[in-house]
């Protein structure tokens, strides 16, 4: 039985809408098995290439001993096609099966096939382990849904399209970036088989991955360079240069084709000049590459890079090879981000137009090579629609943010009043900065300027002056009563020295101020920073710090002293804007980010304590994975549970006495995970917390409502609305983008808040889109 959803959404204004999902319909009368593999002699389990090589190089016999139609071979197991049903769990036993080492063409690389492998013969026993049986389309298992990706991957595959992860690429189509240094795009695709309402799906979103015309050779040298690090020993040699290319996505030109590798490690033991074994003999990389593919390689000093193609190792002389992604420089460049946001930055109808490109090579195109990915569908009894899949969008209305600006503003708000309260925000106008400057109530919330400190170098002196009768202004301003701050000076501008002595000068003070104001200086800025930063958030000396450079302060004088003012009430505790949000019971609302950079991940969880959801209790710590976030998310929210009973505050003020309580309802925003971890979320995560629940009070934990809402923004669900008459006279007739004008009936971007449901989810699953902002280039991607 599948779980049924209550229903669908009918709030709104609905729209026509296409997706970029195509249909997927099974065929009746096929058979699949799923059969284990075993060698003799012996193969390592790890080693699923190799395997692949022996079933494949002897597939036919393989068939037909089978009674099969067809097979894949994974190396871990073996999917027969429509074998004889009376066979099922019988052992095939195939002896004396052929591996001839033979020249092949792997992307334009030669490929001895089975140089780890001893040429001569194998036996090679089947058995069906179980049948794949799919019962219902629209609730599959995860092996059920590898079968369906590992078929469509097989296909894309008969595309000439190179897999990266998850992508996949035609090396063959590059795209000249016109900038300055000069840069290339591949196209790729991202796909994916999806359950939905009314069945399969298959996903596919256009993607593109940057060329840049430098190689790894000088990006290393450049890293050796960098850190002085020539006569270092090797393993400070190696270290420094994994750190800045272990994981990075290389190509190489040296075969028929293009080809993409990811850099697993640096060689230093290896050279152009090292030698590896071919069945003619051992041969050196440099002479290797000269006889096969006419290129000369010339940096003896340089260590190889290390790469994995299937399971096989891959050492690559990194002056052949061409960095691709980003850096930051590249980032930074307006001109060149500009160039290349023409090309990727794609309006709904040149999107699904570039996206559906995939799709018509697995159903119409008539090239060779889409006729063997046809065959392959075709084959294994999967018919795709030629279509994109047609979904409803609804529109619900907005909500609006309005700024608090009197005591009885959110005593309204409180009161369920809140439509009337305050100043409305006008998106159009863009008041919102001026409404804040004006006065809002939220900063009376803070300490406020009783005791704080700017801290600032000798030579930026003459800004102090100026900056402290800007502040003064905004103090008057709000009414805000606050006092002359401590002027301390530091001479030094080194990161280190400079944060000593600005510790050194604060620990003289009689007590610990309510927030530090410090002024970077010209030099070294990005450093100071860092080593500041660093110690008043991590060690022992905690207090709120607000930074700003001399340079940004001199340019902008009064200006930036009133957004930093702002910034400073914030960092005290206080808020600037509400919303208009009505609390008919006391809520909490929690939410959980994890971040995952340099191989750690670090979960951050807030949680609201006061009546108008700006005052949070918040902490931070590291875990082992992503889905590893239960025991500290439970520790967490037990701590935010007794700060809310003890801090909880209405518009008049905190909660007195015995009307201090648990909230009656918690909201939990958590940040998304894969599919198959999802279920991870459900045993252990959620699981936790209603133990944790019990453990803290029995009677509230039966009594407490509780909203689990998990958030994926990385996704590649991709939706366009037909546009009406309306639509377009509303944009201009531009559909929201600075492209061609739209005629009504062509794709165009949902509009903010466009709700997508029917039609596009499971309906085991309680999900839906949002299409939740306005975009003037490109496509909305929805939450």
């Amino acid at each position: 039985m599948i779980t049924q959803r209550p229903g669908y959404g009918t709030e709104g204004k609905a729209f026509v809408a296409v997706s970029n999902f195509r249909t997927i319909r099974l065929k009746s009368g096929f058979r699949v098995d799923i059969c284990s593999v075993a060698f003799d002699p012996p193969l390592p389990e790890d080693t699923p290439g190799q395997r692949v090589k022996i079933i494949e190089h002897n597939k036919e016999e393989v068939i037909k001993n089978a009674g099969a139609q067809d097979l894949i071979c994974t190396g871990g197991n073996v999917y027969l096609l429509n074998a004889p049903e009376e066979r099922a769990g019988q052992e095939i036993k195939l002896t004396d099966l052929k591996l001839k080492h033979t020249k092949a063409k792997d992307g334009g690389e030669e490929v001895n096939d089975g140089d780890e492998l001893k040429e001569g013969s194998y036996t090679v026993i089947l058995k069906a382990k179980r049948e794949l049986r799919i019962t219902d389309e629209r609730l599959l298992n995860e092996e059920q849904r590898m079968y369906f990706n590992l078929l469509v991957n097989r296909a894309l595959r008969d595309c000439n399209l190179q897999q990266i992860g998850r992508h996949h690429y035609d090396t063959n189509a590059k795209i000249k970036v016109d900038c300055s240094p000069p840069l290339s795009l591949i196209p790729g695709y991202f796909t994916s088989m999806q359950v939905v309402q009314g069945g399969l799906a298959l996903m596919s979103d256009v993607k593109h991955r940057i060329i840049q015309n430098v190689t790894a050779a000088e990006v290393m040298n450049s890293i050796m360079q960098t850190n002085n690090a020539g006569a270092e020993p090797k393993d400070k040699q190696k270290f420094l240069l994994e750190e800045g290319m272990k994981g990075k996505v290389i190509i190489t030109n040296h075969g028929q084709q293009s080809n993409l590798y990811r850099i697993e490690g640096v060689e230093m033991e290896l050279n152009i000049d090292s030698t590896f074994e071919r069945r003619e003999g051992p041969i050196s990389y440099r002479d290797y590459f000269k006889q096969q593919y006419n290129m000369t390689l010339e940096n003896a000093k340089m260590p190889m890079l290390k790469a994995t193609r299937r399971k096989r190792d891959i050492f690559l002389p990194p002056e052949i090879c061409y960095m691709t992604g980003l850096t930051d420089a590249l980032k930074s460049n307006f001109q060149i981000m500009t160039a290349i946001s023409k090309h990727t930055r794609m309006l709904p109808n040149a999107r699904f137009k570039k996206g559906n490109q995939i799709l018509e090579k697995l159903t119409t195109d008539t090239s060779d090579n889409a006729q063997k990915a046809q065959k392959v569908l075709n084959d294994w009894c999967i018919e795709m629609s030629t279509e994109n899949l047609e979904c409803e969008g609804r529109q619900v209305e907005k909500k609006k943010v309005r700024v608090m600006t009197t005591e009885n503003d959110l005593a309204a708000v409180e009161n369920n009043q809140g439509d009337n309260a305050g100043q409305e925000v006008n998106y159009n106008r863009v008041n919102f900065p001026h409404l804040i400057q004006r006065g809002v109530v939220g900063f009376q919330g803070p300490p406020g300027f009783q005791r704080w400190v700017v801290v600032h170098h000798a030579r930026d002196e003459g800004l102090l002056s100026p900056l402290m009768d800007a502040i003064g202004e905004q103090l008057q301003m709000k009414g805000i009563r606050g006092q002359k701050p401590k002027s301390i000076a530091i001479n030094s501008t080194r990161g280190e020295d400079f944060k000593n002595d600005m510790l050194r000068e604060l620990k003289q003070l009689n007590a610990r101020p309510d927030i530090i104001l410090l002024i970077l200086p010209r030099q070294n800025a990005d450093r100071i920073y860092a080593a500041v930063k660093t110690e008043f958030c991590t060690e022992q000396m905690a207090c709120p710090t607000q930074c700003i450079r001399a340079d940004t302060l001199q340019k902008k004088g009064a200006q930036a002293a009133a957004k930093l003012f702002d910034q400073m009430i914030c960092k005290q505790g206080g808020f600037l804007w509400g919303l208009n949000a009505h609390q008919s019971c006391p809520t909490m609302c929690v939410g959980i980010d994890l971040n995952t950079t340099g191989g750690r991940t670090v979960a951050s969880f807030a949680a609201s304590y006061n009546y108008s959801f700006t005052k949070y209790f918040s902490y931070s710590v590291w875990v082992k994975s992503r889905e590893d976030a239960a025991e500290p998310f439970a520790m967490f929210l037990k701590r935010a549970l007794d700060h809310f009973k003890d801090n909880f505050e209405f518009a008049k003020g905190p909660v007195q006495g015995e009307a201090k309580r648990f909230p009656a309802r918690i909201i939990i925003y958590r940040d998304g995970v894969s599919e198959a971890a999802k279920q991870l979320l459900r045993d252990f995560e959620i699981k936790a917390l209603l133990q944790m629940f019990s453990e803290l009070d029995a009677e509230w934990a039966k009594e407490v409502e509780l909203a689990y809402v998990m958030i994926n923004k990385m996704i590649h669900q991709r939706f366009a609305i037909r546009a009406t008459a309306e639509m377009l006279q509303s944009r201009g007739g531009r559909g929201g983008g600075r492209g061609p004008t739209l005629k009504e009936g062509e794709l165009t971007n949902a509009q903010p808040l466009t709700i997508f449901d029917t039609g596009v989810t499971a309906e085991d699953k309680f999900d839906f889109f949002i299409s939740h902002q306005e975009v003037t280039q490109g496509s909305v991607t929805p939450t």
